[in-house]
């Protein structure tokens, strides 16, 4: 089995950031999600981007304001937002490949570690994932009136979860904000200004910022554990 830091859109009750129920998949664990993804990428084709992430709203109901953004960045944000969705799996597979450029060593924590090149682009896993993260993104952008309470309870659980990936180190999550940054102002171009890029910057900078405390939290945990566990066998040994 290998280390798959999965995410999708129909694990968790709301429907907005969830990883699955196994965080280790086998190849044949892969090959019934591959079929089910695919007929999930053909109804979402049929019904185009803006309904991908609907379960989030059926599911959330926005009590308070955002005050992470402000009106105009999220109306900033909801609007380059339908560039964005236009291609999930491209856009998803742009900013992969950009943290596997600046950062090889991340690679290695993905089952297509060994996997270069045109192969690469076509592996379903590596496809897959990528248009799962960007589906996570979108998640966000239809919580963006109250992004703070509908995705930090989901954020930090998901952070805790890659205390389970051997090598994984908190910093690490700031590869995406880089990439995501980069793949952003490749497609939006022009649009891409100072404005709509701090606006995407402060989405970001939350997303990752939640990751990370919930690593963080799960990493102090653990190391108070097995402070635990040592000290009891010390005890034991006496």
């Amino acid at each position: 089995m290998q280390n798959e830091i999965c995410i999708t859109k129909d694990c968790i009750g709301i429907g907005i950031i969830s990883f699955t129920s196994t965080l280790y998949c086998s190849k044949e664990e892969r090959g019934i999600k591959g079929e089910k993804e695919k007929l999930v990428e053909l109804e979402k084709s049929r019904m185009g981007c803006a309904t991908s992430m609907t379960a989030a709203n059926r599911s959330v109901v926005s009590t308070t304001e955002s005050k992470l953004l402000t009106n105009k960045q999220r109306y900033i944000i909801k609007k380059t937002w339908k560039v964005m969705c236009s291609n999930i799996t491209g856009h998803g597979i742009k900013v992969f490949l950009r943290i596997f450029q600046l950062h090889p060593h991340v690679k290695q924590l993905f089952p297509c570690r060994d996997v270069e090149g045109e192969d690469l682009l076509r592996d379903s896993n590596f496809k897959g994932h990528a248009s799962r993260f960007m589906q996570a993104v979108g998640a966000a952008v239809e919580n963006i009136d109250d992004i703070e309470a509908a995705l930090t309870p989901l954020l930090t659980g998901l952070g805790k979860q890659h205390i389970q990936f051997t090598g994984f180190k908190n910093e690490y999550f700031d590869a995406f904000t880089e990439a995501m940054m980069y793949a952003w102002h490749e497609e939006l171009k022009g649009q891409f200004s100072g404005e709509t890029s701090l606006a995407w910057a402060t989405v970001f900078e939350f997303i990752m910022h939640k990751l990370k405390e919930g690593h963080a939290a799960a990493l102090a945990n653990s190391d108070k554990v097995q402070q635990n566990l040592e000290s009891n066998d010390q005890i034991a040994s006496k």
